[in-house]
């Protein structure tokens, strides 16, 4: 943990998957603090409605169509983003898809193309930023948003839960990576819990009555029924990110259980 926590205020926040959800919430959340930011989503129409609330706010913004599965996407928007300001703070690869159903049911189609966004995104993210990061002057933040499915096994959510434990894993190797290389770019993974957003609404699904399904609607009833605000999700993340922690997590106790839970399940 830094021994002094970033202030992120007046900086450059890059935020993909911004046009909803926690990436909506990160994005208020950003320019409340005075930050110049980048809206990164493939939804050309949610990105545009967010840029625009945002310009009447005075909040400086580029606005860009980016498909975190294509690594020119993010690769562009890392030069247009440096090439406008020179630097970036934080970088927050945070796009990402749902996926229900049995293992052996799963399109192939659906499979490559979770892991193309949620695991694969990150890396291009990665791949894009952290060489300009570690030259550019100043600290600079990488956040990779994982999920408390990181930390456990449902049934039904193979693909989900592989990019989430992936997308850990590859964090904390990041991390692990940048020690020798520079002591100012600092990397967090992020494992929420609850957040209302239309994850579920917005879920490929390779059923239509079966596991899929039924979790899907379990999901949304629950994200309904005890979600935490977007915006109250961002706030936990820019602290924790701006601490140093290298796993930040919006819902402790639930994290906690499912340590818990997955260290007895690999006991032996």
């Amino acid at each position: 943990m830094l021994s002094d926590p970033t202030d992120f205020r007046g900086g450059v926040a890059v935020i993909t998957g911004a046009g909803s959800g926690i990436g909506a919430g990160l994005v208020t959340y950003a320019a409340g603090l005075g930050m110049r930011v980048a809206l990164a989503d493939v939804n050309v129409d949610a990105i545009g409605r967010r840029g625009a609330e945002m310009d009447a706010k005075g909040v400086e913004t580029i606005v860009r169509r980016v498909d975190v599965s294509v690594p020119e996407d993010l690769e562009a928007l890392a030069e247009e983003v440096y090439s406008t300001w020179g630097t970036v703070t934080i970088l927050v690869n945070n796009a990402g898809v749902e996926l229900h159903g049995n293992t052996w049911e799963l399109p192939v189609e659906m499979w490559q193309r979770i892991i193309s966004i949620n695991l694969s995104g990150v890396f291009y993210g990665i791949r894009a930023f952290v060489p300009r990061m570690i030259k550019q002057p100043g600290r600079a933040h990488v956040v990779n948003i994982a999920s408390v499915a990181a930390l456990r096994i449902n049934p039904g959510t193979s693909a989900y839960a592989a990019t989430k434990h992936g997308t850990l894993a590859l964090t904390e190797c990041l991390a692990a990576e940048l020690v020798p290389v520079s002591d100012k770019v600092i990397v967090t993974a992020v494992l929420p819990g609850a957040v209302r957003t239309k994850i579920f609404e917005n879920a490929m699904l390779a059923d239509t009555d079966g596991v899929g399904a039924r979790g899907n609607r379990q999901g949304i009833e629950v994200l309904a029924s005890t979600g935490i605000d977007p915006v109250k999700a961002a706030e936990i993340i820019f602290r924790g990110a701006g601490r140093g922690e290298l796993r930040v997590h919006t819902h402790p106790e639930l994290s906690r259980a499912s340590i818990e839970e997955r260290a007895k399940a690999l006991s032996f």
